[in-house]
């Protein structure tokens, strides 16, 4: 109740994200579990999900159900990590998928919030931030949701090729992303 009191008021001013990262051991309950997620999904703005989240709390849907669903309690755009298998995002615009960048795996601790970093980091560069600016968050167009699914995959290629949690600084992802332009494997936006 003291999270939800909080998003309530950080809502006023800010932009709020989450990840559900839902633990069987924590909340055995799964039933009790969705309720919770999908009521912090409704105070939302961006999403970060594992497959693996998606597969304990909806093992009868399937991911981008899933995504739909989630969409629809208000978020304006969900992302889905895929482990090797790369990431999607979903938003009012429509679903992309971004392929994993071919890395040698050193250590996965840290992808995921390595991923949902270089998110937030790269919707506030486009000016998406706070909310004030959640409706223009809402409309996100496809080439937007294309660009932050691209940066967060790299930032959590960058990550996992590393030993520890060391994600990349703001001048490493940036030219990373340089690169992948330059070699024209990154979208125009």
């Amino acid at each position: 109740e003291t999270v939800k009191g909080v998003l309530h008021r950080a809502r006023e001013t800010a932009t709020i994200s989450y990840d559900p990262n839902y633990r069987p051991s924590i909340i055995p309950n799964r039933e009790e579990a969705r309720a919770q997620v999908e009521e912090m999904l409704a105070l939302t703005d961006v999403v970060q999900a594992s497959t693996d989240d998606i597969d304990l709390l909806y093992p009868e849907r399937s991911h981008q159900d899933t995504m739909h669903a989630w969409l629809e309690l208000g978020p304006a755009l969900i992302t889905v990590t895929r482990g090797a298998s790369g990431a999607m995002a979903l938003a009012r615009s429509g679903f992309a998928e971004q392929p994993a960048f071919p890395i040698e795996v050193a250590d996965t601790v840290g992808a995921g919030d390595s991923f949902m970093a270089a998110t937030l980091s790269t919707l506030r560069d486009m000016g998406l931030l706070g909310a004030e600016q959640r409706r223009a968050l809402h409309d996100l167009s496809l080439d937007q949701v294309r660009t932050v699914l691209r940066t967060a995959a790299r930032a959590a290629a960058i990550t996992s090729s590393r030993f520890g949690a060391q994600p990349p600084t703001a001048a490493e992802l940036s030219a990373a992303v340089e690169a992948d332009r330059a070699a024209g494997t990154a979208p125009q936006s």
